[in-house]
């Protein structure tokens, strides 16, 4: 995923309600300017609305394709829709690039 905007997301949609306990998310090939520094995991469920679910200021490491496995520690529950918010990156680039979000739990 390469992001041009001021804030990047990555929005998943599920067809029913998914309960996520933690995320991976893996660098990329290249730049590590253009790695998340900074970001929020938010869930929605229709009725209930958006709610944080994981606030990350530290970043991910400088390794290209190496990954980092995130607990969801707050407001967790069922969602049915996902939203990866880059607030911002490591460098002073204007793009986002990561190559993996995995979402992991059960439904």
């Amino acid at each position: 995923m390469l992001g041009l905007t001021p804030i990047p997301t990555i929005s998943i949609l599920h067809t029913s309600i998914r309960y996520v306990t933690s995320y991976n998310i893996y660098t990329a090939n290249d730049f590590q300017e253009r790695d998340p520094q900074s970001w929020n995991l938010h869930g929605f469920l229709p009725g209930f609305g958006w709610r944080v679910l994981d606030s990350r200021s530290s970043g991910l490491t400088t390794a290209r394709y190496s990954g980092a496995s995130f607990s969801i520690t707050s407001n967790a529950g069922w969602y049915q829709e996902y939203r990866f918010e880059v607030l911002t990156t490591r460098g002073t680039s204007d793009m986002t690039q990561i190559s993996i979000l995995d979402l992991v739990g059960y439904c």
